[in-house]
């Protein structure tokens, strides 16, 4: 974790690097989350191989609350993500 920027422009960067898929150490990608300061919030994936699985053909891609009842969702079930060296960035805004 790290916090960059100056207020009002500070940004709290979440990383985990290497993480691998649930029952399979061959595949490794990393996640990262952004939360800005004015209330936007980012999701970025990076290191997707060419393969259905990693650009999300069997996953749910989006943010929710910690209660699981409000979700802001990206897709379900799609191979919609970039493959290396693509950074794949989605934004969620506040609502205004």
């Amino acid at each position: 974790t790290q916090l960059k920027g100056t207020a009002p422009n500070r940004r709290f960067v979440i990383e985990y690097r290497n993480v691998r898929y649930f029952g399979d150490t061959t595949r490794r990608i990393d996640v990262s989350l952004v939360l800005e300061e004015n209330g936007q919030i980012q999701t970025q994936t990076r290191n997707l191989a060419d393969d259905g699985r990693e650009r999300g053909n069997s996953a749910t891609v989006g943010i929710e609350n910690t209660a699981g009842n409000v979700a802001l969702r990206f897709s379900f079930n799609e191979a919609v993500l970039g493959v290396e060296p693509e950074v794949n960035t989605i934004i969620y805004q506040p609502p205004a």
